[in-house]
């Protein structure tokens, strides 16, 4: 009996783990023209244009990284470019 529910427990927690999501880490390295140094990049949902992060140019480059649980769309933006102006 105690053999079954110990399976029983062992069977549950990787069912578990399993089903916990996992999380990929990105980096999108860019670079630029036009923009002048400490321009602010904002990197949005690109549904509800929630902000996920944000960074500042430097010498025409800039470097977001960050991680993900799914695959999805995102915009990289100035703070200028919203509600598709």
């Amino acid at each position: 009996m105690r053999r079954s529910s110990f399976l029983t427990l062992v069977a549950g927690i990787l069912m578990l783990s399993a089903c916990a999501k996992k999380t990929e880490e990105f980096r999108i390295v860019g670079s630029t023209e036009g923009f002048p140094d400490s321009t602010m990049l904002y990197l949005d949902d690109g549904y509800n244009q929630v902000i996920m992060d944000s960074v500042r140019i430097m010498g025409d480059r800039f470097v977001i990284t960050g991680q993900v649980s799914e695959p999805t769309r995102y915009l990289i933006r100035t703070k200028y470019c919203q509600n598709n102006q």
